[in-house]
């Protein structure tokens, strides 16, 4: 199982460049003597963690000539919200689609008055819906947006109710536009809600909720409404991802359900979508992968034993998994000289996944580190490369989340301990935290928003 833990917490001196950042990360991997351990780095795309980038990949000279493409992770959360921000932020500069900025409102009008608050309960009462409570977002943050506008859901002719006697320029065309981009937003909620997890691999999974953006691009990229906002979000996406970063590829060959086949297929699909050339093709995936496991094979081959495959137990399908229910999931090598020298890597692509886990598809639960931990010493070299390639977040929200330190660690009591101290207390709590197995990140506009009915 993947281990999260927080081994440092310490002041970056002034000014906060790349410098400086590789200065003090690379001290904290020293002083753990973790540096020979140390596979990738996931940072957001702040300019001075980009430029700190650069002064590792001069620090660390590895004897893979294709390390440094792996090396850096871009926060693909950071990325999603980019997308979605910079949409949002077009619908609200757009007169015919200003539903957003019109519910808002509403939702202040009726909370800022306890008596428009007491005629929305009675309300609610009359139209046989269970009274609710209704909370403003925090227009920075998108995912309080979505939340927002799918908690008036159902209440839509409550709200236009309160507000007949007003001058709000609301009406039930509003509602209905807030439902196709609510519902259009949703996935990206989830993705983001995925690829933010602490206690399972992200990389294997990037390229699913990528397709399936790509999917809900597709679907509305026609719509007379939204056809300009999916255009800029479609050029977003695209700046980032229209070349896959090699480490979601690898990534997702290390999933037994996918491998090659399956990771070239939503490659493909996502091109398909774009209506784009694929770059990332078959040919370029499979060399990517002889050559990084050739590397593994030279470095860790003489040290590693083969074994029999044992068999064990495995489980509404999103787009990503109706596309790979459709794959074959062995893959032919092909042309590939010297057959001996990769037959452990012909096993694991030629490898019926099936045969282990029935004929459930992609089987939600299905753990890929109990996968590599129970059968990877039928790949030896292979459970190496997937302990690196599948460890490393593809996203820094439960990372920069346990950094939120107010109210918690920090107080008006207690506002300016020492360095020193401060360390101590994050490490400490985390250390706690990991124990009890509570590092996930937990937004606390969920929180706020799943108790608008109690």
């Amino acid at each position: 199982m993947l281990i999260k833990k927080v081994i440092a917490f310490r002041t970056i001196p002034f000014p906060h460049t790349g410098r400086h950042i590789h200065e003090v990360i690379l001290g904290v991997l020293n002083e753990y003597s973790v540096v020979p351990k140390f596979f990738s780095l996931s940072f957001d795309n702040a300019s001075a963690n980009v430029s700190a980038i650069d002064y590792f990949q001069r620090s660390f000279v590895h004897p893979y000539p294709e390390y440094s493409k792996l090396f850096h992770v871009r926060c693909a959360c950071h990325i999603i919200h980019l997308v979605v921000y910079d949409a949002i932020k077009v619908i609200n500069e757009t007169d015919n689609l200003d539903f957003i900025r019109k519910i808002r409102n509403a939702v202040l009008y009726i909370t800022r008055s306890p008596t428009r608050l007491q005629y929305f309960k009675k309300s609610c009462t009359t139209f046989a819906l269970k009274p609710r409570s209704f909370v403003l977002d925090t227009e920075t943050r998108w995912n309080s947006t979505y939340m927002m506008l799918k908690s008036v859901e159902g209440y839509e002719t409550v709200i236009l109710d309160v507000l007949n006697d007003s001058d709000f320029e609301l009406d039930m065309i509003d509602f209905e536009n807030c439902k196709v981009f609510t519902n259009f937003l949703g996935v990206f909620y989830t993705a983001t809600k995925k690829l933010s997890g602490v206690y399972y691999p992200t990389t294997c999974i990037v390229l699913n909720q990528l397709y399936n953006i790509a999917a809900a691009f597709k679907e509305c990229r026609d719509s007379r409404l939204y056809g300009r906002v999916v255009k800029l979000m479609e050029e977003k996406y695209l700046r980032y991802w229209e070349e896959m970063p090699p480490l979601f590829l690898l990534g997702s060959i290390m999933d037994p359900w996918k491998k090659i086949v399956g990771t070239v297929a939503l490659l493909e699909g996502i091109a398909e979508l774009f209506g784009i050339p694929c770059l990332d093709n078959f040919f370029y995936v499979n060399e990517m992968l002889l050559k990084l496991f050739n590397h593994y094979r030279s470095t860790y081959g003489s040290n590693v034993q083969t074994t029999v495959v044992a068999q064990s137990n495995f489980a509404e399908q999103d787009p990503s998994e109706r596309l790979l229910s459709t794959t074959s999931s062995t893959t032919d090598l092909g042309g590939t000289s010297n057959t001996s020298f990769i037959s452990e890597l012909v096993r694991y692509l030629e490898l019926d996944i099936s045969v282990f886990f029935g004929n459930s598809a992609l089987g939600r639960q299905f753990d890929i580190m109990q996968f590599w931990s129970t059968h990877g010493s039928s790949f030896p070299v292979l459970q190496i490369m997937a302990r690196d390639l599948l460890t490393p977040p593809v996203s820094t929200v439960a990372s920069e989340s346990c950094f939120s330190m107010s109210g918690r660690i920090l107080s008006k009591k207690r506002s300016r301990p020492a360095p020193d101290t401060l360390e101590a207390l994050v490490c400490s709590k985390d250390c706690n935290a990991a124990r009890k197995r509570r590092q996930e990140f937990k937004d606390s506009y969920v929180e706020v928003f799943s108790n608008l009915d109690s």
